[in-house]
């Protein structure tokens, strides 16, 4: 069906094991050329959310707990609510397991995250890459050594499970030359779960920024038809806002209703942008290209499909 070079690790640990470092071993943060305000992999509030990916979010770098409800914002992202706005709630007897891929960029460089939340181990660890150009490529891990960058354990309230996140550093122009693109990670969980998430990225006014499906808007997908999706656009690297004095709007965000127009096959899906408009919404930014990308085609990853699901 699709050809790589496919290794298997047993676990997180046996990965681990192969280069040689050990569960919290960080490396010093990574210099990223033509980074400004943000590191890569810098944490100042130690909640497991790099400073860089907190501005991506609109939360406080500086606060493990934005909204002050009892839940960090990284256990938030995991419970599926808003780390902007209290929730009353108590933290679930038992959470089940769970994969979340976070991006953003400094300088030159795309950092990915890979957050595992599991009980034992993980198996299985293999990523996606497909591009407007390109075919689903799967890779294993050894295929994204040359990226590795380590593995931390991630201080968390959930009874009985592990949380650890694994970091790697891509060149950001591998995305930058795709008009469209998309990133996916699967593995399995403690033998039985078969786990997966994916994100979608597109260049609007020279700015490459990923299309986050969890937007609320007022108006999303009104009239649409029933196969639609809406997704916000959000700058992967968080230096990259208004720019130049008009052509972007503050707390405004760039929706985009799309609907599925091909199955292209091994996973990848195509998207007409089929509307397009600026929305409110603090902490992002609305581009001043946000209407003019109707039309626009939009490259994505069938993580469920590629699952068996």
């Amino acid at each position: 069906m699709r050809t790589t070079h496919l290794v298997t690790f047993v676990s997180l640990t046996a990965l681990l094991a192969v280069v040689g470092l050990g569960f919290v071993a960080m490396p010093a943060p990574l210099a990223a050329a033509g980074s400004g305000q943000f590191t890569a992999f810098l944490d100042t509030d130690l909640d497991g959310l790099d400073d860089a990916l907190e501005a991506r979010f609109g939360t406080d770098p500086t606060l493990a707990d934005t909204d002050g409800d009892g839940f960090s914002d990284l256990e938030e992202k995991f419970l599926g609510i808003d780390p902007l706005k209290a929730d009353i709630g108590t933290m679930p007897g038992q959470m089940p397991p769970g994969l979340e891929l976070e991006i953003y960029a400094v300088g030159d460089q795309l950092i990915m995250q890979v957050f595992g939340l599991f009980q034992n181990r993980v198996d299985s660890l293999q990523f996606y890459f497909a591009g407007t150009t390109i075919k689903t490529q799967v890779l294993s891990f050894r295929d994204m050594a040359p990226f590795f960058v380590g593995v931390e354990s991630v201080n968390h309230s959930f009874p009985g499970r592990n949380l650890r996140v694994a970091r790697f550093a891509i060149p950001r122009s591998h995305f930058d030359l795709q008009g469209s693109s998309a990133l996916a990670v699967s593995a399995v969980a403690d033998g039985q779960s078969s786990l997966g998430d994916s994100c979608m990225m597109i260049t609007i006014d020279n700015t490459l920024s990923e299309v986050r499906p969890d937007v609320v808007a007022s108006s999303t997908m009104n009239g649409q038809s029933s196969n639609s999706m809406a997704g916000g656009l959000f700058p992967v690297d968080p230096e990259e806002g208004p720019g130049p004095e008009g052509s972007a709007n503050e707390d405004q965000v760039c929706v985009q209703v799309m609907q599925e127009v091909a199955n292209m096959g091994g996973g990848r899906v195509a998207y007409r942008v089929s509307d397009a408009y600026c929305d409110p919404l603090p902490s992002a930014v609305c581009f001043s290209g946000c209407t003019a990308s109707v039309e626009t085609i939009v490259i994505g990853i069938d993580i469920v499909g590629l699952l068996g699901g």
